[in-house]
């Protein structure tokens, strides 16, 4: 997860969500918000949780998720990624 993009003249913020595979990562979500906030980010992930398939994640369900997840030193996106 990399929330690193932002277009400050158009008040937008550019998150990347990432899985790793044979050609090192890949896009799997790309989210366009106001801001950077906890409340944001986590309504964000549970958007893309409901358009997940049931077999994602190798066959835990969405709702269930990754173990394991990388993002930078961001309070906002952890503490997301934690209540999602």
């Amino acid at each position: 997860m990399d929330a690193s993009a932002s277009f400050e003249p158009f008040n937008i913020s550019v998150t990347l969500f990432y899985t790793s595979c044979a050609v090192r990562a890949l896009l799997i979500a790309l989210f366009f918000t106001s801001d950077e906030f906890e409340v944001t980010l986590e309504r964000a992930i549970n958007l893309l949780k409901t358009l997940l398939p049931p077999h994602a994640f190798f066959e835990r369900d969405p709702q269930i998720g990754l173990i394991v997840f990388m993002t930078d030193d961001s309070s906002s996106e952890r503490n997301a990624l934690e209540r999602c």
